[in-house]
């Protein structure tokens, strides 16, 4: 199975749903900013998605964080303002740890990271049309099988 997974696109989605019409994903995780982004994504892909809202979302009445089982592994789906992910990503591991998921893809600081950290991986697919800190547009893909999880981040072209 292959997922996409995207942040902070504010409004702009035409580049990102071009390049993952592209690459056909299975499905997306969209970790916010803005929540109706990623159902427009997904409608256009016509894929399934998970989908939270971020701080910038004006209706934080939509999801703002969902665990989700795919190939029996364990995501965490979540924005990360509210683990203060811009400082540093302690507070959000050990929240991680607590759910015991595998994965947690968030966004917020609209810079790209792909780490693993202990026994989970840590994924911020960064922004597709707002980067930050000298980062490119990106997202990430995140390639699962029964018994592996294989992310990366994707950088837009230029």
């Amino acid at each position: 199975m292959r997922i996409a997974a995207v942040a902070d696109t504010h409004g702009h989605t035409e580049s990102i749903i071009s390049r993952l019409a592209y690459v056909k994903p299975d499905y997306l995780l969209f970790a916010g900013d803005f929540y109706r982004d990623g159902r427009a994504i997904a409608g256009r892909l016509k894929i399934e998605a998970a989908i939270v809202a971020g701080n910038s979302d004006m209706s934080y009445r939509d999801r703002q964080e969902q665990v989700v089982n795919l190939h029996n592994h364990r995501f965490l789906l979540i924005h990360g303002h509210q683990y203060g992910v811009k400082n540093n990503l302690n507070r959000l591991y050990y929240y991680a740890l607590e759910l015991e998921v595998e994965a947690v893809v968030f966004g917020h600081t609209h810079s790209p990271i792909c780490q693993r950290v202990g026994d989970i991986w840590m994924i911020n697919p960064g922004s597709p049309v707002r980067p930050r800190l000298s980062a490119r547009a990106s997202y990430a893909l995140i390639e699962v099988d029964q018994e592996s999880i294989k992310p990366a981040i994707q950088w837009m072209a230029p």
